[in-house]
Formats: structure tokens, C-alpha cells, sequence
């Protein structure tokens, strides 16, 4: 047993040895990292459909109305009428004075309409009340000019007038302040050949506008 002590104190120098370079420098230990891949994160895109309900459809409902229509612009009413005579071989005119159908003073901005029926051909104007007197001279007697055909009133400063008329009308409107008078005129001219007492039958409506 002496004999084998050498030998087994060799082998067991040996063992110390390669056991001493299994072990690593510096006490650093050998490991090994089990790494884990990981997947990436999946990007899912989630489509949702929204649906918008529609409007129902629009219901047309018929009413019966009654509409009355109102006329939007200024209306006339009469404010005069009357049947005159008038002897076309003595008095030749007669007079409407506004003052004594209820308008003694006619304001500018007021609008008449003067309506005439006649069974011969006349004069109609409207002049100033104080201008009347004129017709009783040559001043104020209309005179038929043949050149250009019209009347010369003289002094007369007619604002509304109708020549010739049988049947017609006009309107006027004032611009200034005073007293006015409708003539009903049947001289029409020195030519004018009458009967002795014939007469012109005249229809004369006023309006005025409001």
C-alpha cells in the first residue's frame, strides 16, 4: 500500500489542476442568457360603419284659405254730380265752384278727376274762383287759334282742361293754395253757328282721391 501513495497523490494533483482552469479569471462565471424573442405588437384597425337614418319624407298639407285682396293704392269717391243746362246763345259756360260742393280752400298735393258727358262739343277747365269775373269780358272768352289749332284761354290760367269734348275726363292736382272753380265753356269759337235758345245738356261727376 506504501508503493501506491505517490501515485494517487499524482492524480490527485493533476485533478487540482484542471479543475483550477475550468474556473475563469478575475471570479467571473460563465452564464448563459436564454433570450425570449418577443413578437411585435399587431396593429389592427377596427372599421366600424355608422348609418344615418334618413329624414322621412316631407308631408305637403292643403289648407283652404280665404284671401281678400285690398287694393294698395289711393281710391276715389265722388264728391259731385249733377245734370246742367246751359243756353249756348246767352250764358255760353256755367260754373262747379268747389267751395260750394263742402271745399272752400284746395290745398297743394290734392288730386280731382273730373268726368263729362255732353251732347255738343265743349270747354272744360278749371281756373282760380277769382279769375271768374274774367269770363265776362273779352279777356276770358277761349279763342280757336286755326294755325296751330289750339285755344287761347287770354288772361285765363286753366290748371286741368279738356277741348272739344263729348264724352272724356281728367284728373288734376293742385299746387297752390286758394279757391277753384270747374267752367263748363260752350264757346268754342266765333265760328260756331247756334239756334237761338239751343242748349248743351252736360253730365258732370268730381272725384277726389284720397
Amino acid at each position: 500500500m506504501a508503493g501506491s501513495n505517490p501515485l494517487i497523490l499524482l492524480i490527485a494533483a493533476i485533478a487540482i489542476v484542471l479543475a483550477a482552469g475550468c474556473t475563469a479569471p478575475n471570479g467571473t462565471q460563465s452564464s448563459t442568457i436564454s433570450t425570449t424573442t418577443v413578437p411585435s405588437p399587431v396593429s389592427i384597425t377596427s372599421v366600424v360603419e355608422v348609418t344615418t337614418p334618413s329624414p322621412p319624407p316631407a308631408t305637403t298639407t292643403s289648407i283652404p284659405v280665404n284671401v281678400t285682396v285690398t287694393p294698395t293704392g289711393p281710391s276715389p269717391h265722388e264728391i259731385y254730380y249733377g245734370d246742367l243746362v246751359i243756353f249756348m246763345d246767352r250764358e255760353g259756360y256755367a260754373l262747379v265752384n268747389f267751395e260750394d260742393i263742402g271745399y272752400p280752400i284746395l290745398k297743394p298735393g290734392d288730386k280731382f278727376i273730373v268726368r263729362i258727358t255732353s251732347d255738343h262739343a265743349i270747354l272744360v277747365y278749371v281756373i282760380r274762383s277769382y279769375d271768374t269775373g274774367l269770363l265776362m269780358t273779352i279777356d276770358g272768352i277761349p279763342t280757336y287759334n286755326n294755325y296751330d289749332r289750339t285755344y287761347d284761354y287770354g288772361k285765363l290760367l286753366p290748371i286741368m282742361k279738356l277741348e272739344n269734348i263729348y264724352d272724356g275726363g281728367s284728373d288734376f292736382t293742385v299746387k297752390d293754395l286758394g279757391k277753384y272753380t270747374l267752367v263748363l265753356d260752350t264757346r268754342l269759337s266765333t265760328r260756331d253757328y247756334h239756334f237761338v235758345n239751343e242748349v248743351t245738356k252736360v253730365s258732370v261727376r268730381i272725384l277726389k282721391v284720397e
